[in-house]
């Protein structure tokens, strides 16, 4: 909250900048081919906002975490969450993004915005598409979201193997954004 806009660290060859209030990662590939990830954790009462590389955008909302790459190598974007975290994912057909979500399932996204909601304290982990598509994956179970759906998965006491996706229609979109 102190730093100023600018550069705020270099990493494998990656600027990361501070341009009011938003982390920006401004890449270059990996100088030793090495993946460098970091991880941001926003405490309770909260919240942050982050630029990825290649132009994603991300909201963090109060006790939420996201670790990711400095830069998206290979043949896919993999991030990882927990808490409550809002995406515009910026399209690449031929790197698909992936949100593995407190090792429990994963979000294939075939579309652009959407928010998790997945605090350990709730009964469920919820992914609600606002634009585009996501495919949300729970074990052995897969379901494909349109706008304005929710998909909920409800925990259990065991792992996640084998948990089935329920989609809700006609969800409050603007409760979920506040």
């Amino acid at each position: 909250d102190s730093l100023g806009n600018g550069v705020i660290a270099t990493q494998n060859g990656t600027k990361i900048l501070l341009k009011n209030g938003q982390v920006i990662y401004n890449s270059k590939p990996a100088e030793n081919g090495i993946a460098v990830y970091n991880t941001i954790t926003t405490p309770k009462g909260r919240q942050f906002r982050l630029q990825l590389e290649a132009g994603t955008q991300v909201w963090l909302n109060a006790a939420s975490s996201i670790r990711y790459p400095v830069v998206f190598s290979g043949t896919e974007r993999n991030v990882e969450v927990t808490g409550e975290v809002y995406f515009e994912v910026a399209k690449n057909a031929q790197k698909p993004f992936w949100v593995k979500i407190n090792d429990e399932m994963y979000v294939e996204v075939l579309g652009t915005h959407f928010n998790i909601s997945s605090y350990q304290n709730e009964g469920s982990v919820k992914t609600t598409l606002l634009e585009g598509s996501v495919q949300m994956i729970s074990g052995k179970d897969k379901a494909i979201l349109k706008p304005g759906q929710q998909g909920r998965v409800t925990r259990q006491e065991n792992n996640s193997a084998g948990k089935k996706i329920k989609i809700l229609n006609d969800v409050n979109i603007e409760k979920v954004m506040a």
